[in-house]
């Protein structure tokens, strides 16, 4: 058996509270509460991957379907009472047991929330498919593009007004909002349509306009970005595992992905020296992933030549074994020794068993421990170490894609 994996699920599971199927945004290592009535702060962006890991599970036998399918059904009952504001159906980042509205009204972690559980829909069809299309029609996605030809994407509305506000421009994960706007309005001269097309494009490289997406070259590897900087190596994967059209769009899946891959190991291979270590262990050509996470100065989402605790992440290297090609062996035996050596290994008690997780350590300030791990940055460890085991296509077949797409919306 591969205890690598098996712990890894155990610990994942601690994420779900069984009794709302909803799941939380962070559990701790040692002995800390796993997600229920002592840790109730669900996110929108964890529930979205959950739904889809038990898919991931199922497909691999490893959850039996007839659960699985009524887990997710109580999960997607449950979203209908999460809190979303009235002017264009947006949801809450972060709610509780109370269903508190506390947080942002955010475009993306509802857009995360909504491809998960259409991920969860074309896997199990049936009423799961129905609650997920009902779930994409009750927001109005192109409420987040500014017009057709403008790259502003807005983040947040103001919940008492409805105003959209917080503004980014591509590249970035916000690739996921515009495709469901896509989607949603899928005339090829729709604001939405042409928006994506124009910036993110659906078979080749994006044409872009005012300046977005940024094309920056990293030791010879062409990025995308949305500063004069790199944007951290979790955004890829998320689009890779949660949408179709990264997947069937050859720029995005054969050239940009294994990209950023090489890109974000070329990073540690130059910041990292044979002295340096963690944890009392070298770790030079062994550890890599520039991605999201608390580090010793907080959480930030380090990205390459922008991780100034050199925290790595054993989430990104998961993450990349989808498109990791002649690397996967290696990424594989990498994570293999960090587990065996119990470098950057966290210990984490079950009531029945108790495991090492692969996170996050800092190569800068090599005795830091985190505390425990987020949901969201952890679950491309989950969906990308499962890569190894499920048939090739796996994701681009459920993701959310055009079949999804009805046109009538329901604010």
């Amino acid at each position: 058996g591969d205890r690598l994996f098996q712990d890894m699920i155990q610990y994942w599971s601690l994420f779900r509270d069984n009794s709302t199927g909803l799941w939380c945004d962070w559990v701790g290592f040692g002995s800390a509460p796993g997600c229920g009535e002592e840790n109730q702060r669900y996110s929108s962006a964890s529930v979205a991957v959950g739904l889809v890991s038990d898919c991931v599970l199922v497909e691999l036998g490893l959850l039996p379907r007839v659960e699985a399918e009524a887990r997710t059904l109580q999960t997607l009952i449950e979203v209908r009472t999460w809190p979303r504001e009235a002017f264009h159906g947006f949801l809450v980042h972060f709610t509780d047991r109370n269903r508190s509205a506390t947080s942002e009204y955010s475009t993306i972690d509802t857009a995360l929330l909504v491809a998960g559980a259409l991920f969860a829909g074309n896997f199990f069809g049936g009423e799961i498919l129905n609650a997920s299309r009902d779930l994409l029609r009750l927001t109005d996605w192109s409420q987040a593009l500014a017009n057709a030809t403008d790259p502003t994407i807005f983040t947040m509305v103001d919940p008492l007004s409805g105003k959209m506000h917080g503004i980014l421009k591509p590249f970035n994960e916000y690739y996921i909002v515009a495709y469901l706007a896509m989607l949603q309005h899928p005339s090829p001269d729709s604001k939405a349509s042409r928006y994506f097309n124009l910036f993110f494009g659906t078979s080749q490289k994006p044409e872009g306009a005012g300046g977005y997406p940024i094309h920056k070259e990293y030791h010879g590897y062409d990025l995308l970005t949305d500063h004069n900087g790199w944007v951290s190596s979790f955004i890829p994967q998320f689009c890779w595992f949660l949408t179709q059209s990264f997947q069937l769009d050859t720029y995005y899946s054969a050239t940009l992905f294994p990209a950023w891959l090489r890109a974000d190991m070329k990073f540690w291979e130059t910041a990292l020296t044979n002295s340096s270590e963690v944890w009392g262990h070298p770790v030079k050509g062994k550890v890599w992933g520039c991605g999201a996470g608390t580090t010793p100065d907080g959480y930030r989402a380090d990205k390459i030549e922008d991780n100034p605790t050199l925290t790595f992440s054993s989430a990104i290297m998961a993450g990349f074994l989808g498109a990791a090609g002649d690397l996967q062996g290696t990424i594989l035996s990498q994570l293999q020794h960090m587990y065996d050596s119990r470098i950057c290994a966290y210990h984490r008690e079950l009531p029945w068993t108790s495991v090492w997780v692969l996170w996050r350590c800092s190569v800068k300030h090599s005795g830091w421990r985190a505390q425990g791990a987020t949901c969201i940055d952890f679950s491309t460890e989950v969906l990308g170490y499962a890569t190894r085991y499920l048939r090739q296509g796996f994701f681009a077949e459920f993701a959310v894609g055009p079949d999804d797409a009805e046109a009538d919306i329901v604010v």
